[in-house]
């Protein structure tokens, strides 16, 4: 009895939202993801980084449902989400953004973050083709709601341009933009901060802070060191598709393995 109410006593904000436990996934004879655990509190923005083919975006895809781990568990909002379709753990609450930008490119920078609102949309069909008054206010809520985040992310006034008109850095922002609309709980970022300028990245930074205070959790692969050690509470790190540290940013920095991932053994010795 009293365990049992200890445990109704848990801040909900300490408990895991994402648990990754024992994740290996192989293709043919390659092992891209050996044996890999950690876990994302509410809030928190985890760091992961790594050399090249360390199996960063292998593990996005795992999580994402891409790709099913071969072994191992995912576990998202205590939901076992390592055998659902991608569409099925998007409405769970998990979104993501690519290291290689897939924008809709033609359509208008608005379009886009619409389309990813729907998601959350409830009109099928028949209320899609009569237009009927809930498809109508739906529509109108979609749009209003996809205005609200361009504006936070500074694309308002580039709402009826085409998507691909865009400079790269806000491209970025913009498919960053597109996966918030899902409402997500937690959203996973490749490599946000590719081709922005240092002006870009600390917008970014502050940007992403502000979402990380309103509860978003974050995970998120970055190649700048100095961008991704400011931004986040921990940092994992894989190699060669292990995790070879996991800690605070100061710590994971200094860590010897971490060290010789990056400089090789020649210079890190």
């Amino acid at each position: 009895m009293t365990a049992k109410r200890e445990e109704k006593g848990l801040n909900i904000d300490n408990m895991d939202l994402l648990r990754i436990e024992h994740v290996t996934r192989t293709f043919g004879g390659l092992m891209a993801l050996n044996d890999i655990s950690f876990s994302i509190k509410k809030g928190e923005i985890v760091g992961l980084i790594g050399p090249n083919g360390a199996g960063k975006t292998t593990l996005f895809n795992a999580i994402t449902g891409v790709f099913p781990p071969t072994s191992g568990s995912i576990i998202f909002s205590n939901v076992a989400i390592d055998r659902l379709p991608a569409h099925q753990i998007t409405v769970l609450g998990l979104a993501r953004t690519f290291q290689n930008i897939r924008l809709f490119k033609e359509l208008t920078v608005l379009e886009n973050v619409m389309i990813g609102r729907h998601t959350r949309t409830k009109s099928g069909m028949f209320r899609g083709m009569f237009k009927t008054p809930a498809e109508r206010r739906e529509e109108a809520d979609t749009r209003a709601r996809a205005l609200a985040l361009l504006e936070r992310l500074g694309l308002k006034k580039r709402a009826q341009d085409p998507a691909g008109s865009l400079p790269y850095g806000e491209q970025r922002r913009l498919e960053i933009a597109r996966a918030l609309a899902t409402d997500p709980k937690l959203l996973l970022l490749d490599e946000p901060a590719a081709g922005m300028n240092e002006s870009e990245t600390d917008a970014l930074h502050e940007l992403l802070q502000s979402f990380k205070e309103e509860g978003l959790s974050m995970l998120v692969v970055e190649h700048d060191m100095g961008f991704v050690m400011r931004l986040s509470d921990r940092v994992v790190c894989l190699n060669f598709g292990a995790k070879i540290a996991e800690g605070r940013p100061e710590e994971v920095q200094s860590h010897p393995l971490v060290i010789e991932a990056y400089l090789g053994r020649e210079e890190a010795g």
